[in-house]
């Protein structure tokens, strides 16, 4: 058999897509290989860890396990192949290996709250009514004084480009943003930033672009998204953004530049990170109540937490489309999710 130069081009190509799809199902290529994709989800009623394989949306390693109190949220620091789970009361925080889904032993931390890690200062920031500061080698706590926010804090973000701690805070005035110097844990001038809505209305999640020098802050209660230079402090232009649906979490689609907002509504908005222009299509109700959002960019999958179905959507980015076997389902109420990258 003879074979035209354009047939043996054609081979060559197939071929190699063929060792490229096979390395990296082993994990050799640069693409994922089975199992370095997963899903964390923490769960009340009953009170424990979820860990699924994000390729096969099949349970992982020895999931569920149990927790000894009602968690807050459970986040991930993949460089360091941990991830914390905080407790509003004691026991308190406990760090996990990621990679075998095992507690780590001496690795309890003082009741808190929302997450942050920071890699500058081998730091974890845990915020609830108090700002607090923990190791991240050894989970310790560190010789600094816990900070008093001054009410409810919802989320907690480190910006490596401005060494400064961001902390949302729901107080008996109306929502603030709360600043902090990582160097020194003074507030910086300009703190707290006093934020759309009034008495008693909320924050929400706070969503850091690094790379874009972005700081978005949902408020709920006034259906608006602000955006802030997190170096200057100062409102971006054409921001804040007036939102179709009362959003309180956050995530980010780096390939189509879309930020994600979810709504406890089961609503799903969208905002151009570029020119902060409403996405056309949107918001769609994607489930019953959206209690957390997290993107994955290597599946360009949305995966969004829901506590009054008791499952985890997973959906295509491009088409919205619920993805094979999603979607994932839960004996308890979820109320965190996370994914995790172990490449």
């Amino acid at each position: 058999m003879r074979f035209s130069s354009l047939s043996l081009l054609r081979i060559a190509l197939l071929s190699a897509a063929f060792v490229a799809a096979c390395s990296d199902e082993n994990g050799t290529g640069n693409g994922p290989g089975v199992g370095d994709l997963r899903v964390l989800v923490a769960t009340r009623d009953p009170d424990e860890l979820r860990l699924f394989d994000l390729q096969t949306l099949t349970e992982a390693f020895d999931s569920p396990a149990d927790l000894s109190a009602e968690p807050v949220e459970a986040r991930a620091d993949d460089p360091r192949n941990v991830f914390v789970v905080a407790f509003p009361t004691n026991p308190g925080a406990q760090a996990f290996q990621s990679d075998i889904f095992e507690s780590i032993p001496a690795s309890r931390m003082e009741p808190g709250g929302f997450l942050a890690f920071d890699a500058d200062h081998s730091r974890i920031y845990m915020a609830r009514e108090r700002l607090a500061f923990f190791n991240a080698d050894d989970f310790s706590p560190l010789g600094f004084p816990t900070i008093d926010l001054g009410g409810q804090a919802s989320d907690v973000v480190y910006d490596p480009t401005t060494r400064r701690i961001f902390v949302a805070v729901t107080r008996a005035d109306g929502p603030a943003l709360l600043v902090f110097d990582s160097e020194n844990l003074a507030e910086v001038t300009g703190s707290p930033l006093d934020l759309p809505g009034g008495a008693g209305a909320r924050t929400g999640d706070l969503l850091l672009l690094q790379d874009r020098a972005q700081l978005f802050v949902l408020l709920p209660d006034a259906s608006q998204l602000a955006v802030l230079d997190p170096a200057t402090l100062r409102q971006l232009p054409r921001t804040p953004i007036g939102l179709r649906a009362a959003a309180d979490q956050l995530t980010f689609d780096p390939q189509l530049e879309r930020v994600y907002a979810g709504a406890a509504d089961g609503m799903l908005e969208a905002v151009g990170a570029t020119d902060f222009s409403l996405t056309g299509g949107f918001p769609r109700r994607i489930g019953d109540s959206i209690v957390d959002l997290a993107f994955d960019p290597a599946t360009q999958q949305l995966l969004a937490a829901d506590a009054s179905a008791r499952e985890v959507i997973v959906r295509d980015a491009l088409t919205l489309n619920a993805v094979l076997d999603s979607p994932i389902e839960l004996q308890g109420v979820p109320v965190s999710v996370e994914a995790i990258d172990l490449r």
